[in-house]
């Protein structure tokens, strides 16, 4: 059970985050539903400044349009601020898994995820 709920990920201020309250061991994940469809998304970044090293090592970013159908629109490795660019698409669901099966001794958190529409 997560140490600080969902929604401090979301809330627009840095010293809130979600946490997941242990360390990682890879398939953990994160959803947003945006509420509605948002079109020209190109960008996610998950910041946890805060808290160094609580990034993901390793990440795969998926999108859905309807919750249930998700399309890998990006991976790579995690850092403190992780910037995740990919190509203009449409979306209403966002999913960051965590990856890597390294041990770990950090736990993931998100300070704040952002996201960017680019017209």
């Amino acid at each position: 059970m997560p140490v600080s709920p969902p929604p401090n990920a979301v809330d627009g201020k840095t010293a809130t985050r979600w946490s997941s309250g242990a360390a990682p061991v890879g398939g953990e994940w994160f959803q947003v539903d945006l509420g509605a469809k948002a079109t020209h998304l190109t960008q996610v970044v998950l910041d946890t400044t805060e808290h160094t090293g609580d990034f993901p090592l390793a990440y795969k970013l998926e999108l859905s349009v309807n919750g249930t159908t998700f399309t890998s629109v990006a991976t790579g490795a995690g850092a403190d601020t992780t910037t995740i660019t990919f190509a203009d698409t449409s979306a209403r669901y966002i999913k960051v898994t965590e990856t890597s099966t390294a041990v770990q001794t950090h736990w993931w958190s998100i300070h704040e995820l952002t996201v960017t529409c680019t017209p």
